[in-house]
């Protein structure tokens, strides 16, 4: 059962972020989402899951304004503040750095995560410059370091912590009681992060899965430990006897899975976009396909019998409708 919408604000998000930031241990991390999960409200359980597993905003601000302004607000020359964000690496850091310095965070008190990304930031992309700096600034001058850090880079599209998404999957399957595999087949694909969305992911019931949506991928990892230091009796002990064994080249392509159901093909990228369009030969070819057909692997182009190199492929990357000659 979720918590009420205002039981887990903003303030918990911005708690949640650091403390995953701040340790190794996959336990302790695992620990901190299910608890922030468990407190959230369907809303915010929706938005965290979208931030945490890598997905993000479009840039709502443009970086350019942003270094402008702090040079602004900072009263600082502007070659310091370059070479202090040039030395710090991160803009939203170096914003914190510089100008939170405040304990009060009244322009988050009571907010909830959802009700500031849909009410307050997400509203800044349909705004003029001079709208955009005057809510911007006000955020910079009333927020501590912690939220002043996240709100940038939530606002810039650029929040990154040491979470995967196959680790937001297992702190969500622990709160729903569902398989792991489950959680992360419902995180896969297009989808809005609202309520329908959370209460989907945890259902008990499997319901009606998306369509188009897609497996989460089939990707190669590493033997631990690392396989040079180990015998061919370990290798072997690990992945079982070598006549079972099934190998192939590591080929240089474009990750992808092609789906057919009820008569139609979805083409996904690893990126999780549908790039059927860029690839209307394989959307044609997979008509033949049988219903419920799911094929995980490599796009390459072919010449002559032989693969092609990767490069061969960029020609295709980026355009809805390649010609003929691509």
């Amino acid at each position: 059962m979720l918590a009420s919408s205002q039981s887990c604000v903003m303030h918990s998000f911005i708690a949640l972020y650091h403390t995953l930031d701040q340790t190794n241990s996959t336990r302790a991390k695992i620990a901190a989402l299910v608890t922030y999960f468990e407190q959230a409200s369907s809303e915010d359980l929706a938005w965290a899951t979208f931030f945490l597993s890598g997905r993000r905003l479009k840039r709502l601000v443009r970086a350019s304004s942003l270094r402008r302004w702090l040079v602004e607000a900072s009263e600082l020359p502007e070659w310091l503040v370059e070479d202090t964000y040039a030395s710090v690496g991160d803009l939203a850091e170096t914003i914190a750095l510089l100008l939170a310095d405040r304990q009060s965070a009244g322009a988050l008190d009571g907010v909830s995560l959802s009700e500031f990304v849909t009410q307050q930031l997400k509203p800044l992309g349909g705004m003029d410059e001079a709208e955009q700096a005057a809510i911007v600034l006000r955020w910079w001058s009333d927020l501590p370091y912690d939220a002043c850090y996240i709100v940038n880079k939530l606002m810039t599209g650029a929040l990154r912590v040491g979470v995967s998404q196959a680790l937001v999957a297992t702190a969500l399957s622990q709160v729903a009681e569902l398989p792991r595999p489950v959680i992360l087949h419902r995180m896969m694909g297009q989808w809005t992060p609202d309520i329908a969305f959370a209460e989907q992911l945890l259902s008990a019931d499997d319901g009606s899965t998306e369509l188009s949506r897609p497996y989460p991928y089939c990707l190669a990892s590493p033997l631990e430990p690392e396989p040079g230091s180990m015998s061919a009796d370990d290798i072997e002990s690990a992945l079982g006897p070598v006549g079972d064994w099934q190998v192939e080249w590591k080929w240089d392509g474009i990750r992808a899975q092609l789906i057919r159901r009820q008569d139609q093909v979805f083409l996904w990228s690893r990126g999780e976009e549908l790039i059927g369009s860029q690839f209307p030969e394989l959307q044609t070819a997979a008509e033949q396909l049988p219903d419920d057909c799911v094929l995980d692997g490599e796009i390459l182009a072919w010449r002559d019998g032989s693969p092609l190199t990767f490069s061969a492929l960029k020609s295709r990357i980026g355009r809805k409708k390649p010609g003929k000659k691509t």
